[in-house]
């Protein structure tokens, strides 16, 4: 995921609501922004809960490990099912040098394998964690209604 010059703050756009992350303050908006999301897509209250401290906890991942994150949050519908596609993304913190020191590659390894536990819980139908320079850390997650 390319990271825009501009900084969106929860904007909508068709069914879609991308921002970026850069502090604890973003992570709290982008935990509030995905619960509304999917209280507006059809999603039990439960679900919309887990929705969003899903969302903080891959932000917070994500970002520790990157200069900013990315998150991209879509309604998604394959025919038969509706559901909500979650796409986050990090910066490698040393841009695009494809040079990685082993600190850095440790941590986004570590970023992966947290991340990775995330999906033990079966909060998610679908995930998927990306990780390796120099692109960062990647992570798609889908969760059908």
């Amino acid at each position: 995921m390319a990271f825009a010059d501009t900084r969106s703050s929860g904007r909508i756009v068709n069914g879609e609501i991308s921002m970026f992350i850069v502090s604890d303050r973003d992570i709290i908006t982008a935990r509030q922004q995905a619960r509304a999301f999917a209280d507006r897509a059809g999603f039990h209250p439960s679900d919309s809960i887990v929705m969003s401290t899903l969302i903080s906890d891959v932000a917070r991942s994500v970002l520790a490990s990157s200069k900013r994150a990315s998150i991209t949050i879509q309604l998604i519908n394959d025919g038969s099912r509706r559901g909500i596609a979650i796409f986050a993304a990090g910066e490698a913190k040393n841009g695009h040098n494809s040079s990685q020191s082993g600190a850095q590659l440790s941590s986004q390894l570590r970023i992966q394998s947290e991340l990775s536990r995330l999906e033990t819980k079966h909060v998610a139908d679908e995930f998927e964690v990306f990780a390796g320079a120099p692109r960062g850390v990647s992570v798609k997650i889908i969760k059908w209604l």
